[in-house]
């Protein structure tokens, strides 16, 4: 692969504005339903589920839902930490994430 970094880059801004539902704040106490459903609506059948296979729209949209990203947005876009606490970068072209 000629650009390793900038198809990973890509994939992952994909993913992360492929989403556009948002979690709500559940205050406490609240009584939730007996059967909790997510109902993704999309066109075309995930090919595989398997992030290093995933190459569409389709596939990015449910993995994007079933696992969390080193980092994630908040509602405005703002990078907020995800499974990574913090990142960094001396030069922006390496980055370490802990």
């Amino acid at each position: 692969m000629k650009y390793p970094v900038a198809l990973t880059c890509g994939a992952l801004w994909l993913a992360s504005v492929s989403s556009l539902a948002w979690a709500a704040d559940v205050p406490p106490g609240t009584v939730l339903a007996e059967k909790q459903l997510l109902v993704r609506h999309i066109k075309d059948e995930p090919a595989s589920l398997d992030p290093a296979k995933a190459v569409g729209l389709p596939e990015i949209q449910v993995i994007r839902d079933l696992f969390e990203g080193l980092v994630n947005q908040d509602a405005k876009g703002n990078l907020v930490p995800g499974v990574a606490t913090r990142w960094q970068s001396n030069d922006n072209r390496v980055w370490t994430f802990t």
